[in-house]
């Protein structure tokens, strides 16, 4: 329930979150606090079986920090940042919620990459993936391999936090869950969820009051709930949008 991400709306709108330019720099790549976005390392590839290494390793995870912090739900922190890291098990605690690793080998005119998704909580593997590519569209820039990777690491994040907002009481989860719950919720088609979505907004507003972010979905919350033609009065639901959005720039 709430756990399908594969509605056509939600991949439309996701497919433009991620494709969207914001040209990342190559420090910590976003700027919003943690407390409502969760956050993610993205360590440095190991190359592995290659006699003569070529630096994929940093192009690999310079890519995927930028593809993940794209997508504006998720706060990227650089494999510059985590250069020296050689492991989740070395994280401290409150590094980051997520760790995406991996290692990449060249075989030929082959490149294959597994990147494996961590919960930093617990180091629990949360998901992991073997891409292949040719290594001349990679060093090209094709981007197929880190879109890939990129996409499916943030889908898994977004469904466990759909699944603990559907079965969590909203006082026990943390703030990002909240909001990546919400975000997820109300692209969804089922009137429901769409208003689950707006009780977890409000949450996440109630314990973050100064952050802009969630009061810039809540706006975006009531402008979706008119042109769902949900609303019982438009223009009061034009209105709140409008405050929220004050709101969020104030």
């Amino acid at each position: 329930e709430g756990i399908d991400l594969a509605e056509e709306g939600f991949e439309d709108w996701l497919r433009e979150q991620r494709q969207a330019d914001t040209s990342p720099g190559p420090a910590v790549i976003a700027s919003t606090p943690a407390a409502v976005l969760p956050r993610i390392i993205v360590c440095h590839f190991v190359e592995t079986a290659t006699p003569r290494p070529m630096g994929i390793e940093d192009a690999l995870a310079q890519e995927l920090t930028g593809h993940i912090a794209r997508s504006q739900l998720i706060d990227a922190i650089s494999h510059f940042s985590s250069r020296a890291l050689s492991g989740p098990q070395v994280l401290p605690d409150a590094a980051a919620e997520f760790i995406l690793t991996g290692q990449c080998r060249q075989h030929g005119n082959t490149l294959t990459v597994d990147a494996t998704l961590t919960d930093a909580s617990d180091h629990r593997g949360m998901w992991s993936d073997r891409q292949r590519i040719d290594l001349a569209d990679f060093l090209a820039g094709e981007e197929f391999l880190t879109n890939q990777i990129a996409g499916q690491a943030l889908r898994i994040i977004m469904s466990r936090s759909i699944a603990a907002g559907s079965s969590t009481p909203l006082p026990e989860l943390d703030a990002h869950t909240l909001m990546l719950s919400a975000v997820a919720l109300m692209h969804s088609f089922e009137k429901r969820h769409f208003h689950r979505a707006a009780a977890q907004l409000d949450a996440v507003i109630e314990r973050c009051p100064a952050h802009p972010v969630p009061r810039a979905w809540l706006a975006q919350w009531h402008l979706l709930r008119i042109y769902q033609k949900w609303s019982d009065d438009v223009a009061a639901d034009g209105v709140k949008a409008q405050n929220a959005i004050l709101n969020a720039l104030d």
